[in-house]
């Protein structure tokens, strides 16, 4: 977590809590680096008022719902193959100023879903192997019927949405 002192001053110290496999933060302003490994099903809540996000889950990461929301500031979400999913896991990332990137490479065995939403702003979406739904939503073949499966949301009211999906 990175704050300025005069936010400090201002704001107190940021308040990051590990409770029940959950990391939860809301701050005003900062910017978040959250790289999780391996040993915990994660479920991530971040939420920031001014400041970044970027979250990067690798290395065997147990991975369930993810909730980063920026009011000011971009969002950064890179999830690797090397994951651990099992079940449904729902990715939602919002900001109403400031782009949103998502890097997604899904495990063998898991399908996803991936749906883009901007007010003010492009969409660019490269998901070989998936495919168009509608407009902004994108599918892997059997995700209708599978048993592990990666729902992405991600909305930007003004910032642009980019998006890599393998």
């Amino acid at each position: 977590m990175e704050v300025y002192n005069r936010t400090i001053d201002v704001d107190g110290e940021p308040d990051v809590t590990f409770s029940s496999n959950r990391i939860a933060l809301d701050y005003t302003t900062g910017g978040a680096t959250v790289v999780l490994g391996t040993g915990v099903d994660y479920s991530i809540d971040l939420v920031t008022t001014t400041g970044g996000i970027d979250v990067d889950v690798q290395n065997d990461a147990r991975v369930g719902n993810v909730s980063l929301t920026a009011v000011t500031g971009g969002i950064d979400l890179t999830l690797n193959s090397d994951v651990n999913i099992t079940g449904d896991v729902q990715i939602d990332l919002e900001t109403s100023t400031g782009g949103i990137n998502a890097d997604v490479t899904l495990p063998v065995g898991v399908e996803g879903s991936f749906v883009a939403a901007t007010s003010t702003g492009g969409v660019s979406v490269s998901a070989p192997g998936w495919t168009a739904v509608l407009l902004n939503h994108y599918e892997t073949p059997n995700y209708d019927t599978a048993s592990n499966r990666v729902t992405i949301t991600a909305q930007a009211a003004t910032g642009g949405i980019s998006a890599n999906l393998y």
